[in-house]
């Protein structure tokens, strides 16, 4: 008696695609992933606008002890369009030429994430100024021309407000409007 040999088990179609457990298991780990990535992405908006503001309010600084102890004026240049400043002294001769020494009075352009929307300056408070250079002065007494800027980043909108007198920069959420009453009685 001949027995046959025994065949393995074929299906008549070949299996295509996936179940739906593993589908769901995909899927699950995708949003696990995106629940840990999110966060850090947010983080990296609010920590670009920080740090160029940071940066700024170190470069006033600087300005402010620079035209004290020297008894130098000086020119903070915004260009409003190209979101980037620098920095000019006035010479003997009276004339203002580029500062490029400390590093961090070298011209600097704002991260690309961070736009600059308009600034407003005290004593033209109802205008906004947009897309052109602006010259904040920096007197030998230290005072600075107050300003707000108003930063775009990412589509969150940010102002950076300096005071005059006391030189102090502050970050704030949102589009705030230019109250210079405020600014002045400090």
């Amino acid at each position: 008696m001949r027995i046959s040999p025994v065949t393995p088990y074929r299906p008549r179609f070949k299996r295509q695609g996936f179940t739906f457990l593993e589908v769901l298991v995909v899927v699950t780990l995708m949003a696990l992933a995106a629940m840990l990535v999110l966060p850090s992405f947010e983080n990296m908006l609010t920590r670009n606008v920080n740090w160029e503001a940071n940066r700024l309010k170190g470069v006033i600084h600087l300005l402010r002890n620079e035209a004290v102890l020297g008894r130098k004026r000086f020119h903070l240049m915004l260009d409003l369009k190209k979101a980037e400043y620098f920095v000019e002294v006035r010479g003997e001769e009276g004339a203002y030429k580029k500062v490029d020494f400390p590093q961090e009075l070298r011209p600097h352009g704002f991260s690309d994430s961070v736009q600059i929307e308009d600034m407003v300056m005290y004593g033209d408070a109802r205008n906004k100024i947009k897309d052109r250079v602006v010259t904040v002065n920096v007197d030998a007494s230290g005072f600075i021309d107050p300003f707000w800027l108003h930063l775009l980043v990412e589509g969150e909108k940010f102002t950076l407000k300096v005071e005059g007198f006391t030189g102090r920069v502050e970050l704030l959420e949102g589009v705030v409007d230019a109250d210079f009453q405020e600014t002045l009685d400090q």
